[in-house]
């Protein structure tokens, strides 16, 4: 029943915010017939994979993006597809990145001032600050 998933999301969001990210992984419905309520929790999960430095979120990751360069385009117009394409690009970086450089947390930031459009910004650019503390 799609209210069902509706409520899952949005309880797997509240888990999210007060940091309990495997509970959160489990609420967050597979699918939905909502598009935007598809992304979004793909886009949530992996925020917490990224979080519990799960070793499935470089595969995650890329069927996102398979997902956003082959079906979206039927499902979602192309600034919406461009905007979670940012997302993920950004996180690739991330990972692709070693904790406590600040030389390489500072170019991440400047990246993300400039794509300002990207989903999931705010969390972006905390995790680009984080990076530089890291160890």
């Amino acid at each position: 029943f799609p209210s069902h998933d509706i409520d899952r999301l949005n309880m797997a969001y509240y888990l999210f915010g007060v940091g309990r990210f495997e509970e959160c992984l489990e609420q967050i419905p597979d699918t939905s017939p909502y598009t935007d309520y598809m992304i979004a929790g793909k886009r949530l999960e992996i925020k917490c994979m990224y979080e519990l430095d799960h070793e499935l979120l470089p595969f995650r990751l890329d069927a996102f993006r398979v997902f956003l360069s082959r079906t979206s385009h039927k499902m979602i117009p192309d600034h919406i597809r461009q905007k979670n394409m940012e997302f993920v690009n950004m996180v690739t970086q991330f990972i692709a990145s070693v904790k406590g450089d600040k030389d390489r947390s500072a170019r991440l930031l400047e990246r993300l001032r400039e794509k300002k459009q990207a989903f999931e910004w705010l969390w972006l650019a905390e995790k680009a600050r984080e990076m530089e503390v890291r160890r």
